[in-house]
Order: C-alpha cells, then sequence, then structure tokens
C-alpha cells in the first residue's frame, strides 16, 4: 500500500507539472515487483518536440515524467521529434542506460541525430 501511494503522489506531482523544487523534493524509490521510478525533466532546444519514450508518445516538451524501469530494462529510448513548423530541426534519440535514472534531458534540435547516454 506504501508503494501505490508514492507511485500515485509522484503521478499527480507530474501530471501537474512539477516546478523544480518539487522535483528535487522528489527522490527515485522502488516499488511493486521490484520497479525503480523518478521523476524526469525532459526538455529541448531552440523549440519545443514531441517525446517518445519507448515507442510511446508521452508529451510535448518541457515537461517531467516519471521513468520506471525494472530488473530487465538495461536502458530507456527517448525520442524527441521536432514539431512540424520546424523542417530544419532533427529527430534526436538518447538511450538512457539504467540503473542509475537522469534528473535531467535536454535535446539540441539543431544537431544531427545522435544516440548516446548523456542527459
Amino acid at each position: 500500500m506504501k508503494y501505490r501511494y508514492t507511485l500515485i503522489t509522484l503521478l499527480v506531482l507530474i501530471a501537474s507539472g512539477c516546478s523544480n523544487n518539487r522535483l528535487e523534493a522528489l527522490s527515485p524509490f522502488s516499488g511493486p515487483g521490484g520497479i525503480s521510478i523518478a521523476p524526469v525533466e525532459i526538455d529541448s532546444s531552440p523549440s519545443s518536440a514531441w517525446i517518445y519514450i519507448d515507442g510511446k508518445y508521452v508529451g510535448n516538451t518541457p515537461l517531467v515524467y516519471g521513468l520506471a524501469y525494472d530488473s530487465n530494462t538495461n536502458y530507456i529510448e527517448v525520442i524527441a521529434e521536432p514539431l512540424p513548423d520546424h523542417p530544419s530541426q532533427l529527430r534526436q534519440t538518447k538511450l538512457v542506460r539504467v540503473p542509475p535514472l537522469p534528473t535531467r534531458i535536454h535535446f539540441f534540435l539543431n544537431n544531427h541525430e545522435t544516440s548516446d547516454n548523456d542527459g
């Protein structure tokens, strides 16, 4: 029950758009089944982007998203797809090795496509 309450609290904070102070106050925690989860700031520059986590659309930057992994997870794929009104910007892919989870992932959309592990 403790994990369920913590997970629900985290999800409510993420959905409401955590401020930096709230993000810093939350630490990674373990959930049911050995899952580790933590809020991660995801942003992009010079413009906003669509964000996909392991192939699933999760929102537009900037956002805070609860990244999670278990003992079978080696990495999490995070993709930033430039919005259609920015045709000169390029799709970016980051493979985030876990553990640990980063606190922030930034995409610079004017670079060539990359696949790396530095948030």
